[in-house]
């Protein structure tokens, strides 16, 4: 008797479990490798953050090429890292991740999340650079379990960003949670433009984000052309207040 009461008290916990937590008491994730789905500078809403329920629709936005190399901004910050998909298994499992970054001069920083889930699409590592940021090679890596899954380094250099074209301007447009949109032109770099849209979007709006940056965007009349306002309900148009 004494045999089998044991038995059935070894067993009760696992009954007592909500079927998520069974799932994962009977089988532990297992993570077997990672894919990265984009790099650069990158655009993101002030209250995203790297979680289980973030997306990547509403929260950041890739850049509109891949480029490894960072132009350290005249005003501002900006973002810059990679988009990655966890592969394992079971397929909707959540994990902890570390995310390292390597700093030009050899220090590193790691930060730590958890419930991150296998076969999320808008998963992302990255680093804030201000104006008065360090130049030189920054390494950004993404750890799990003692292991390192994916690693990219970015050259940050000062003065006009390589994502610019010469002669040219940059304009952006950006979205806002009350549906107003907000479009520049006349920008010397990319990074500069999505930074400042951001900025002069969210001078009066939340929930900001961009949606679309484009070279050769000189005057408002181009950007009017290339990013027609239509019928939003509230209009901001390069520094003008609304």
């Amino acid at each position: 008797m004494r045999k089998i009461l044991l038995q059935l008290a070894l067993f009760l916990p696992a009954l007592l479990m909500p079927p998520s937590d069974q799932a994962s008491w009977a089988q532990s994730a297992s993570v077997t490798g990672a894919t990265m789905t984009w790099y650069g500078v990158y655009s993101a809403a002030s209250n995203t953050e790297v979680t289980s329920t973030k997306n990547i629709a509403t929260g950041i936005t890739p850049p509109s090429a891949n480029s490894d190399q960072v132009s350290l901004p005249t005003k501002d910050r900006i973002s810059f890292g990679y988009g990655y998909k966890l592969i394992g298994s079971p397929p909707t499992a959540l994990v902890a991740m570390t995310y390292r970054t390597i700093f030009p001069d050899g220090r590193y920083q790691d930060n730590i999340y958890d419930r991150l889930a296998i076969n999320r699409q808008d998963l992302f590592i990255g680093q804030i650079l201000p104006p008065d940021g360090q130049t030189g090679t920054y390494k950004l890596q993404v750890w799990h379990s003692g292991g390192m899954l994916l690693e990219k380094s970015f050259s940050v250099q000062a003065g006009t960003t390589v994502n610019s074209t010469a002669g040219t301007g940059w304009g952006c447009r950006s979205g806002a949670s009350d549906h107003s949109v907000t479009h520049t032109w006349g920008n010397a770099t990319e990074t500069e433009a999505r930074a400042y849209t951001l900025k002069l979007c969210e001078s009066i709006h939340n929930g900001c984000y961009i949606t679309e940056c484009a070279p050769n965007i000189n005057t408002q009349a181009e950007a009017d052309a290339k990013w027609p306002l239509g019928a939003a309900p509230i209009k901001c148009i390069g520094s003008a207040k609304c």
